[in-house]
């Protein structure tokens, strides 16, 4: 509308499959920006439901999102200059597979096979991330973070049929990107 405000849309449909059935569920978002200062964005709407992003001080950054799904993340960022950033990281995630079902599946889990065509995963990490722009179009991402407890449920159908919890533990994660903006 003007330099403070922004309306973005997009839709589409996913399809996915479930044995012998075909669930088209359309894919709707409206994100509303809101620019107050040069050094503060808010965003509210679908999926994204509220975000912040704010240039706290010079080359430090918060960027805050909480989605539709429930996932939320926040992101503390310090910017040593164009080609290097370092940044703390917090994420919730829940994957799931909602109702649209796909195929059955077999787990054996202690002498017990689990047949399941649902699963949700949740997760939470902290992150240490260091991001290096090697040349115009590639970085490499270097990640050292700890992944708290997680939980995952395997359901057939609307049933529960196992729930498993797993231990904290540490992770690395090593990236290479090549992204090319037009």
């Amino acid at each position: 509308f003007n330099r403070k405000w922004q309306l973005m849309g997009f839709f589409g449909y996913n399809t996915n499959f479930r044995e012998t059935d075909k669930i088209t569920t359309p894919i709707i978002a409206l994100q509303c920006k809101y620019n107050p200062s040069q050094r503060l964005n808010l965003v509210f709407g679908a999926p994204v439901i509220a975000g912040l992003d704010w240039n706290i001080a010079g080359n430090l950054n918060f960027t805050g999102k909480y989605f539709i799904n429930k996932d939320s993340e926040a992101h503390l960022s310090y910017f040593v200059n164009d080609n290097i950033r370092f940044s703390f990281m917090y994420s919730s995630n829940q994957n799931r597979s909602s109702k649209s079902f796909f195929t059955s599946e077999i787990l054996s889990s202690n002498g017990q096979n689990q047949t399941f065509n649902n699963l949700i995963c949740y997760n939470n990490t902290l992150i240490f991330e260091t991001g290096i722009k090697l040349q115009k179009y590639t970085n490499i991402t270097i990640a050292f973070g700890y992944k708290l407890k997680s939980n995952i449920e395997l359901n057939l159908n609307d049933e529960e049929i196992l729930n498993m919890t797993s231990t904290a533990d540490f992770l690395v994660k090593v990236g290479f990107h090549y992204l090319l903006y037009k």
